[in-house]
């Protein structure tokens, strides 16, 4: 596997926070890498913040607005010919 779309194990389960931060990896990692893995993973942790009653109404909703956003990107690419296979990382 390539080593630029490693995915880190999930933060554990239940606090917010912690699923937040594992957002912010995933998705971090998405747009240095293009690892559609990550953007899947990201979506999978939003959507978990949006269902969780327990979370702030206007988080829930912006969870499930990044959530679809990245659902929807992810659906363009794959079905656009020019799409991206891998991105090279520049360093400076």
């Amino acid at each position: 596997m390539d080593e630029s779309c490693r995915i880190p194990p999930p933060p554990k389960p239940h606090t917010s926070s912690r699923i937040i931060s594992g957002v912010m990896a995933y998705l971090s990692m998405h747009m240095e890498n293009s690892c559609p893995r990550s953007a899947y993973l990201a979506a999978l942790l939003l959507n978990r913040i949006a269902d969780d009653p327990e979370n702030d109404e206007q988080l829930r909703l912006q969870a499930q607005r990044l959530a679809e956003a990245i659902e929807n990107t992810e659906k363009r690419y794959a079905h656009s010919p020019s799409a991206p296979t891998h991105r090279v990382k520049h360093h400076e």
